[in-house]
């Protein structure tokens, strides 16, 4: 009779899996952060500074998580788990922050300003306050809209995010009228 080779350790029934839904979060996370954080930049008053420690900080969450009662159960390898939080995790809690911090605002200052010129809006409370500048490519107006507009005017509105970041949360081609630099309401 002819000895049987056996495997020294009996297959995992319920361990690492081959699936590819993790590599579809990855990818789909970086492209959704890269066009959140290219259209929200020049709309919400952040430090570039401020925008890598949030990063960071999602990033990290995820993999604060043990990985048998997280990643292990979703079928992940350890390194995959990794990759999972970093390329996918953080960079959409990172787009769900600076959305939700755009939408979610308080009450809205306007101020009026030249068409084609960066914008110089006031943010902050009280004896916070400081100017900040919103660069004129911020928001786009089609060009019918601006040969329909005679006065040259475009009105700007920033309020404070829920997460405490300045926003300008609007902007809309004013009627003909006298122009008035840095008017709030």
């Amino acid at each position: 009779m002819i000895p049987r080779i056996t495997r020294q350790q009996p297959p995992v029934e319920d361990g690492v899996k081959e699936q590819n839904w993790p590599g579809t979060v990855m990818a789909l996370g970086l492209f959704v952060s890269l066009c959140t954080v290219i259209w929200m930049w020049g709309r919400t008053f952040i430090s570039g500074d401020h925008l890598l420690r949030w990063l960071t900080l999602f990033c990290a969450i995820g993999c604060l998580l043990p990985y048998a009662r997280s990643g292990l159960r979703m079928g992940m390898e350890r390194l995959e788990w990794f990759f999972f939080n970093l390329v996918g995790v953080g960079p959409l809690m990172l787009s769900a922050y600076l959305t939700i911090n755009h939408w979610v605002h308080g009450p809205v200052r306007f101020s009026e300003h030249q068409i084609r010129y960066a914008a110089e809006v006031v943010i902050g409370d009280g004896n916070e306050q400081r100017a900040a500048t919103l660069p004129w490519g911020t928001f786009s107006f089609t060009d019918e809209e601006l040969d329909a507009n005679a006065s040259h005017i475009y009105r700007v509105g920033v309020a404070r995010g829920c997460f405490g970041y300045w926003s300008a949360v609007s902007a809309e081609l004013t009627p003909s009228q006298p122009c008035s630099r840095l008017r709030s309401n």
